[in-house]
């Protein structure tokens, strides 16, 4: 079907955006993606498009947009010309059931929300909101868009963290130094007893290392964000950190609930592929999300695709369980076995402790915290981060202790009789 370009380079401000445009360096009365935004939207032809990330407004907040390249794409067959005051830009508050649906609905009755010269969208009583461009003609459009939006310090200088976001730096310096206090143990842990250490220990350090570096990149980041608007470079840094902590993290967690916490040679096949499906499915699954994450909002299915790619993580994370089913199943059996049958009992008993943890740390973090974010007041939004980040602590202490190199350790303790129902599984 043919189409035809209709270029607006006269109409750089639309009728439509002239109310928007008067409130541009107004005061809004008060949200967490909060830094300068760049859209660029290609023959679009949905009805609404989400162009920026929620943002909560103190009273001191400001919105900046500026829209260029603005091109029409409309079929032949239609016998009217675009109606440019039917496009336009607008706020609209973050409902608890969601600002889209509403609109949407909207705007499926045939009522287009930049119609009338006054209307009364919203008022100031919820400070969250989410910038959209409405397109009531359903033409096909291209533009390219930078918001900004922010609020003002007494000063006058600007903070581009939204209003729930401005302790999540003094929570990520407080996290990275506890992580660092925790690498620092956990290296002196494998030097003063390096007779006991093995590889699966370096591992673990090396875990708790990129956890440490991944929060320094994420309290700079935020630094960064808070002055400018932008991460400055430190959002690629925190990239590389959090896919290497991923990585190790599953692994980690692979080998010691398979029981091969020793790095020997006799892994059975099973776990051997779990770690090949697993690994590399949870490091795409961050690689994708890193790319959402760049990308804004106004994406086509940005919503839908960030929310499979959780599923997609959460799948990883229940995949890793079964290595440690497999051993408690093999444990079981060697316990029917004359003579082996209280020392596989024991193991079993701690391989189960292992087991309820990695689950409860698995529901908790990626289960719990993500319904803590979509019910927790927006002013409130970082504690979830702070809830987080407290239970990994918890996490990662727990596992060191539990598996730290020593010679009474009975989760470490390997004798030939291990080696033998290894072998024999």
């Amino acid at each position: 079907m043919a189409l035809w370009q209709r270029g607006a380079p006269a109409r750089r401000a639309p009728v439509a955006l002239l109310p928007l445009l008067l409130l541009l360096g107004a005061a809004l009365p008060v949200a967490l993606e909060a830094k300068v935004t760049y859209t660029h939207v290609y023959r679009d032809d949905r009805s609404l498009i989400q162009i920026a990330p929620n943002f909560a407004f103190a009273d001191s907040g400001r919105l900046d947009i500026v829209i260029t390249d603005i091109s029409l794409w409309q079929r032949h067959e239609q016998d009217r010309d675009v109606v440019y005051d039917n496009l336009g830009v607008f706020l609209a508050p973050v409902e608890e059931a969601g600002a889209d649906e509403g609109l949407s609905a909207q705007l499926a009755t045939g009522n287009c929300l930049l119609s009338d010269r006054e209307a009364k969208l919203f008022t100031f009583a919820k400070p969250q909101y989410a910038l959209y461009f409405a397109n009531c003609d359903g033409a096909a459009v291209s533009f390219r868009a930078v918001v900004s939006m922010y609020n003002l310090r007494p000063d006058g200088s600007r903070d581009y963290l939204a209003v729930g976001e401005t302790e999540l730096g003094a929570v990520y310096w407080t996290m990275f130094g506890l992580f660092l206090a925790l690498t620092a143990a956990w290296t002196a842990v494998l030097v003063l007893r390096r007779e006991c250490a093995h590889r699966i220990h370096l591992l673990m350090g090396a875990l708790v290392l990129f956890k440490t570096l991944t929060l320094m990149a994420q309290a700079l980041m935020t630094l960064h964000v808070e002055r400018t608007g932008l991460a400055d470079g430190w959002n690629y840094a925190y990239y590389v950190f959090t896919t290497a902590r991923g990585l190790l993290f599953f692994s980690v967690v692979v080998l010691i609930g398979a029981g091969w916490s020793y790095m020997k040679p006799f892994m059975d096949d099973r776990t051997r592929t779990t770690l090949l499906v697993v690994v590399p499915l949870q490091v795409l699954a961050n690689i994708a999300l890193v790319y959402l994450d760049e990308e804004s909002p106004a994406m086509r299915d940005w919503i839908a695709w960030r929310d499979v790619f959780h599923l997609v993580d959460i799948a990883c994370c229940a995949a890793i369980l079964f290595p440690i089913l497999w051993q408690m199943k093999h444990l079981r059996e060697a316990a029917t076995v004359d003579g082996k049958a209280a020392r596989s009992l024991a193991k079993l008993r701690l391989f189960r402790t292992f087991y309820v943890t990695v689950v409860a740390y698995i529901y908790f973090t990626r289960i719990v915290v993500y319904l803590l974010k979509n019910f927790v007041e927006y002013r409130y939004s970082w504690t979830t981060e702070a809830v987080n980040e407290v239970a990994a602590l918890a996490f990662y202490t727990w596992v060191g202790a539990s598996f730290r190199p020593a010679k009474e350790n009975r989760y470490l303790q390997l004798s030939q009789e291990d080696i033998e129902l290894a072998t024999a599984y």
